[in-house]
């Protein structure tokens, strides 16, 4: 009866533990789950209402966008001031403009004095403020419009939302180029009603325009006693707009968030659920752990009697069959971890872990960052090539390998010494600590890693250094790319929305010339105009260029032969100006790069150079393959015109140029593929008789 209680004790405590394991892990489990799913619905539901507002003010400023395009293409047209042309044919033309799109409650054409001579209406009931009340109540808004400039008002209110409207006008000149007057549209908001109305916020959420100055973003705040989701968007405002509106979306919160409220209930069924589960399964392995316990005590004892051998002697040291089990499982441990050792020392594990620290010294070997090792005594163990490089000293030189910081005897060393000193010491971690050495004298910027034993006691200290002119020229090259990338993506899209007008002016022109003349003075203007189209089109090419370049294709090519190339490529202008071309090519040439992107580069900066370089100039080209560092540069220098320094941290600037005829694209997508190919471009020199470009690649593809 006592053993039955003993065994019964034992199986209890084993339940009890494996439940209370079970439940802490599951909850825990379960906790960090609900947590994170909450989070990640509440963000996920926030972006989604910002993606919908940004979205749908998208499509209202591209609407105002659209708007402002054609009262620009009425006021280019010159057909409203052509005194050969009718007034009632004027009339109907916009008639047909306001029946076509459907946006405009009336459009009219005003003289210097403000007298309407032309107007077409659509549907303007009795309850909208006409032109004439509008201007004698706000005298304002018709001197904007007579000023000569483009003029865009403020959003018009009335009491019924619907009846709202937005005047745009543009200046009319006559063929001589004389101010006439001035063109206006009276746009009224069904298409932007439309545009609200589909936005779809659940059940409950609704979306609307309102005059804000309020801070932009997602918020949450109380509305008609209720917790709401809301955000904020601002709408495009013009030079001559004084009001800012803001697009305004709200959901309640008990709609946008209901799935975290039902997974709070799920989380419950299946908390329950496994709870009754563990309990069998507890007391099921509890049965089968204990068995095997009772069964080898019971067999033991039967081998004791059978053998007569003393009981307490068998037993000796311990009445427990659980610590006697322990006994056996250790011994059979020590067997395992001597039969794992010999296994190790046949399938060669030993040379793998050489192969891994084979790996690892090279990696560091070949790093960017200093690196420095210090033994427990202070004592430096090694330093990597980029530490000498750093000290500026000759790459076969020791440095300070052996050197102990404890001493006080290094002048050149005794600020960096210091700082070291005060992180072992003190086992501080240093994080971009700020010192120097001298002679010559070099800013640095150190972070240090403490090593510890099993007993936390300090065994030394990893240093990891760079000089302030690499970190702050590494912070300058993440800061351009992160701009580069943003007004990547704004370019992509200013392309988008010109080629869409462009394609229709194209059209309606080539439409218009063949219905006139071709010796007559419209034809030749038409033709100027698709001209300039054609033009504005190669532009928005060069704009998309720009804003996504592709990702390189890294083949193995010889760097020799591209740059001959692009020489052969340019022969006739090289020829026109005189211009002497120095070539001294590395041999070693052979790398993966992307050869039609490299191609580009280097044609971009040879034609800068032919452009800049006088009659009978200089054009020199070197090339250095570095295998040690994996490191290919190219440097093209030429004599002639020189850049101001003051403008060597803008030239790579998208749309920046010093050239009358420049696009200023040029330099900026040579610095993107070069960005692109994990290597830097850069000016290094601009004296009075020459310009020197630095291009550095990496010989291995996403290493520098």
């Amino acid at each position: 009866m006592l053993k039955e209680i003993k065994n019964l004790s034992l199986q209890f405590k084993i339940m009890a533990i494996f439940l209370t394991m079970s439940i802490l892990l599951m909850l825990t489990l379960g906790l960090v789950f609900y947590n994170n799913t909450a989070q990640n619905v509440k963000q996920n539901k926030e972006n989604e209402i910002m993606t919908l507002a940004d979205e749908t003010a998208n499509k209202i400023e591209r609407f105002l966008f659209e708007r402002e395009a054609d009262i620009q293409v009425m006021a280019q047209s010159q057909l409203l001031t052509m005194p050969q042309i009718d007034s009632e044919t004027k009339r109907q033309y916009l008639e047909n403009v306001i029946n076509n799109y459907k946006t405009y409650d009336e459009i009219f054409v005003l003289n210097q004095l403000g007298e309407t001579v032309l107007s077409a209406t659509f549907n303007i009931g009795d309850s909208h403020v006409d032109r004439h009340e509008l201007f004698a109540q706000s005298p304002g808004i018709l001197n904007k419009i007579l000023s000569g400039k483009a003029y865009i008002s403020d959003v018009l209110t009335e009491k019924d939302p619907s009846q709202w409207f937005i005047l745009f006008s543009e200046p009319l000149r006559d063929e001589k180029g004389k101010l006439y007057g001035a063109v206006v549209e009276r746009m009224n908001f069904d298409a932007i009603d439309e545009i609200i109305s589909n936005v779809k916020l659940g059940e409950a959420g609704h979306a609307k325009l309102m005059p804000s100055d309020e801070h932009y973003g997602v918020s949450y705040e109380l509305l008609d006693g209720k917790d709401h989701l809301s955000v904020r968007i601002p709408i495009i405002k013009y030079e001559t707009q004084s009001a800012q509106w803001m697009l305004f979306l709200s959901e309640p919160t008990e709609e946008a968030f209901a799935l975290i409220h039902n997974i709070r209930i799920y989380f419950g069924l299946v908390f329950g659920v496994t709870m009754i589960i563990l309990f069998i399964v507890s007391n099921y392995l509890s049965k089968r752990i204990t068995q095997p316990i009772r069964t080898l005590k019971l067999h033991m004892g039967e081998l004791l009697e059978t053998h007569k051998l003393n009981m307490a002697l068998a037993y000796e040291g311990t009445s427990d069959e659980v610590k006697q089990l322990t006994h056996t499982f250790d011994f059979l441990l020590e067997e395992l971890s001597f039969m794992v050792q010999k296994t190790m020392e046949k399938t060669g594990e030993a040379e793998s872990v050489k192969s891994v620290k084979f790996s690892l010294d090279a990696m560091i070997e070949h790093s960017v960052t200093g690196i420095v090792t210090i033994d427990g005594k202070g004592v430096i163990t090694s330093v990597n090539p980029r530490v000498r490089e750093i000290f500026k000293v000759a790459s076969d030189e020791d440095v300070i390998v052996g050197v102990s910081i404890m001493k006080v005897d290094h002048p050149r060393f005794e600020d960096f010494f210091a700082i070291l000193r005060e992180s072992i010491v003190d086992e501080k971690q240093l994080v971009d600590y700020n010192c120097s050495i001298k002679n010559p004298e070099v800013q640095l910027v150190v972070s240090t890693l403490i090593q510890k034993d099993i007993y936390h006691t300090p065994i030394g200290i990893t240093v990891m250094l760079q000089s302030v002119e690499d970190k702050e020229r590494f912070e300058h090259s993440v800061i351009r790319a992160k701009k580069l990338s943003e007004l990547g993506e704004l370019s992509a899209g200013v392309a988008h929305e010109i080629r869409n007008p462009l394609a229709s002016i194209k059209g309606y022109t080539q439409m218009a010339a063949r219905e006139v003349d071709i010796l007559s003075d419209a034809y030749h203007d038409l033709g100027i105009v698709l001209n300039e189209v054609d033009r504005l089109d190669r532009l928005v090419d060069r704009f998309l260029s720009f804003a996504s370049p592709n990702t390189p294709n890294y083949i193995l090519g010889d760097m020799n032969q591209l740059i001959s190339e692009s020489i052969r490529v340019l022969r006739q202008q090289i020829q026109e100006k005189k211009i002497q071309v120095v070539v001294e090519l590395d041999q070693a040439s052979y790398f993966e790069y992307d050869a039609d992107q490299m191609k580009q580069v280097i044609l971009n900066l040879l034609i800068n150079a032919i452009q800049a370089s006088e009659n009978g100039g200089i054009i020199k080209l070197s090339t250095t393959l570095n295998e040690t560092e994996l490191k290919y540069m190219l440097s093209i220098t030429n004599s002639g015109e020189r850049i101001d320094p003051e403008l060597k941290d803008r030239i790579f600037t998208p749309f920046f140029t010093t050239r009358a005829t420049g696009s200023g694209l040029g330099l900026a997508i040579c610095a993107r593929i070069i960005e692109n190919h994990h290597g830097t471009i850069e000016l290094i020199s601009s004296h009075d008789t020459d310009t020197t470009f630095l291009i550095n690649l990496p010989t291995k593809k996403g290493i520098l």
